[in-house]
């Protein structure tokens, strides 16, 4: 160990721009995060006699710099890390870069599916006008490079087109154009650095302008053999890149995503199901991970997937993660979404969080319940995201959903019916029971809703809690955007304002909603009940309003299930209550409603860190919150995650994991 401090020590002497700080591993601001494995060739970083030669590679933002934690140094535990060391041992290394970086991308390619990394780091900042190159080996350990460009940088992508070579694409956004710049360099660190700024500046190559719009996310990839579009060859050569780029307009709320070939600069859309905010794809294979599965996994860049931006509608509901297979043939209208036991898949979520990182692995492993293998759950592409509420979600990347640990089916309970009267008022239809416990005919999918207590409501309001706020000089008609779709002819509309009646809906067009008699007073808001055409209103706790029913029909769920279960079609309703016609001929009084316990029998793979678990002194801070860059480590088999607003990153072993929270039993440890 000494002689080994003593070399760390003599080539970190030599890289005179390096620094050091004397905290434990100084990350502050750990906004993403890299793992430095393999070099071309299959060539691990560095020698030694530890077992693995592996860095984590750490932006710490809120100090302009790299940390590395060095993952070759186990102990008896075998999980303990520790920072790689400066030029004096006792201090840690620190890697100067540009102001504030926020993400890293490390040069890759592939050889017959398998990844191999090559020796240079690419730093950028968000809203920053420049690019850092890093050499990653052990003899470098520094920025080589900083190449400054036209105009804020919003997404970077690279793919070496072969052992020697680095290419790099840039996109710019002036506030009103979008550019992708194109930078070939040498790859090895000792190489670039004989190429001036100016010369490198001067090797930009434009490749792409979008107008109106600016490039939210970009992901290169190989081409892929067979692959066309309208019947001709498109991104088809898996010697040639290609580009996934997603879009945003200027109202911040459309975009798109398209596959580009950068050789004839075609574009295919990718039929995501909404904008997209992250783009990511798998490893076609990764030797030496001890796990056959990965053999079954898609060529890299054949499934493309990307993190839905909420800002869409404000909300998780059309967030998550989504999947477009770019695989054979495609019409005009693009590439769309992954199919799964022949049936299309959806977007993965999981409760009220958004999506901050997200990582794959060809032939990962994960402990469940469920498996008979030893209880060992083995996939050909295994997903991990993390959540801004804290979770962390292991999920099956083919078929997009989650690994449920909950063998039984979802259910319904017994009903309860708020009237009066002793006997059970049919409204929804029971098979047997009385008013405060009735069992229904009603049914549920697998899938399709969280947890939670279904109402039904006869003449229910359709309006939020607090009614619809309405602007001065309201008559005969007002706007309902929010909820028009909900409305119909003859539902009840009570006005609040001094000397107001009530009237009902005579007609709903878009958004706007007309009614009768005329509001004669000065009307400041207005709440709606369902009239006699559909008088039943179903919600959900959790998921609010579900849609309206009339007497002696079947309600049938529309909206897509929650998640996604192998076997079950997502096409079908999730939920169907038949309803009776008891009501027709003894109305109960406005309000009335039926309720019971909808049981998902769901309990997918979701994990939160729980300091609570450690002891007195721990490494592991009190709070860890918002986790979100995710690294897997496939020899040693280890998942890193990091926390930036704890200035923490985290480590476990997903043999080890349990549903809910884990600490030290499950291999958790963590790095500041």
């Amino acid at each position: 160990m000494t002689s080994r401090l003593f070399i760390l020590a003599a080539l970190a002497f030599a890289a005179c721009t390096q620094q050091t700080t004397n905290s434990p591993n100084g990350f502050v601001g750990a906004n993403d995060m890299v793992l430095v494995d393999l070099l071309d060739g299959g060539a691990l970083v560095g020698e030694g006699t530890v077992g693995v030669n592996r860095f984590l590679f750490v932006t710490s933002t809120n100090t302009n710099e790299l940390r590395v934690l060095d993952l070759r140094v186990p102990t008896p535990n075998g999980i303990t890390r520790s920072a790689l060391k400066g030029p004096n041992p006792l201090e840690t290394l620190s890697i100067p870069v540009l102001d504030r970086p926020t993400a890293l991308s490390l040069d890759t390619r592939y050889v017959d599916g398998v990844r191999r990394k090559g020796s240079l780091l690419y730093v950028t900042s968000q809203g920053g006008s420049e690019v850092s190159i890093v050499g990653v080996e052990l003899s470098e350990l520094r920025e080589v490079r900083r190449v400054p460009m036209p105009a804020p940088v919003t997404a970077v992508a690279n793919l070496m087109p072969d052992a020697v070579t680095s290419r790099l694409w840039v996109a710019t956004f002036d506030g009103t154009n979008s550019a992708i710049l194109e930078l070939t360099i040498p790859g090895a660190a000792n190489e670039l650095r004989k190429r001036t700024t100016a010369a490198l500046v001067s090797s930009l190559t434009p490749k792409l302008q979008i107008r109106g719009a600016s490039i939210i996310a970009m992901r290169a990839m190989p081409g892929l053999a067979g692959r066309t579009l309208a019947g001709r060859p498109f991104c088809a050569d898996p010697a040639k890149p290609c580009l996934a780029i997603s879009t945003r307009g200027a109202a911040g709320a459309e975009g798109s995503t398209s596959l580009v070939d950068l050789t004839t600069l075609e574009t295919a859309p990718l039929q995501f199901p909404g904008p997209v905010r992250l783009l990511s794809t798998s490893d076609g294979r990764l030797e030496g991970t001890g796990a056959d599965e990965g053999a079954l996994a898609p060529p890299p860049g054949a499934i493309v997937y990307g993190v839905l931006d909420e800002e869409a509608c404000g909300s998780f509901r059309c967030g998550g993660v989504a999947a477009v297979d770019t695989r054979g043939e495609a019409g005009l209208d693009g590439f769309g979404v992954l199919r799964a036991d022949g049936l299309p898949t959806q977007p993965l979520r999981w409760n009220d969080g958004l999506v901050r990182g997200l990582s794959f692995l060809a032939g990962g492993r994960v402990r469940l319940a469920t498996a008979t293998d030893g209880g060992i759950g083995a996939f050909p592409v295994l997903g991990l995201m993390t959540m801004s509420n804290g979770d962390i979600i292991f999920f099956d990347a083919l078929t997009m959903s989650l690994l449920d640990q909950d063998t039984t089916a979802a259910s319904l309970g017994a009903g309860r019916f708020s009237g009066s009267n002793d006997a059970w008022l049919e409204g929804p239809t029971i098979s047997s029971g009385t008013a405060q416990s009735a069992q229904l005919l009603a049914t549920v999918k697998d899938g399709a809703f969280r947890a939670q207590t279904l109402t039904v409501t006869w003449q229910g309001e359709l309006t939020p809690a607090q009614g619809l706020t309405m602007p001065a000089g309201v008559s005969t008609s007002f706007t309902a955007a929010s909820i028009a779709s909900r409305l119909a002819v003859g539902d009840l509309i009570t006005f609040a304002g001094q000397g107001c009646t009530t009237a009902s809906v005579t007609a709903v067009t878009g958004a706007t909603v007309q009614f009768a008699p005329t509001a004669s007073c000065a009307v400041t808001s207005v709440r709606i009940r369902a009239g006699p055409s559909a008088p039943y209103v179903i919600s959900g706790s959790v998921d609010g309003f579900l849609g309206r029913a009339a007497s002696g029909s079947e309600f049938r769920s529309t909206t897509a299930p929650f998640v996604r279960i192998p076997g079950v079609d997502p096409s079908s309703p999730g939920l169907v209550i038949p309803f009776g016609t008891a009501a027709d001929t003894q109305p109960p009084a406005t309000g009335v409603s039926w309720s019971f316990e909808l049981v998902s029998g769901l309990a997918p793979l979701v994990l939160v860190i729980d300091p609570g678990l450690f002891t007195v002194g721990t490494t592991c801070p009190a709070q860890l919150q918002l986790p979100g860059a995710t690294v897997f480590e496939p020899v040693q088999g280890r998942v890193f995650i990091a926390y930036p607003s704890a200035n923490v990153v985290s480590e476990f072993d997903p043999l080890k994991v349990i549903r809910g929270g884990i600490g030290p039993n499950e291999g958790v440890s963590c790095y500041r």
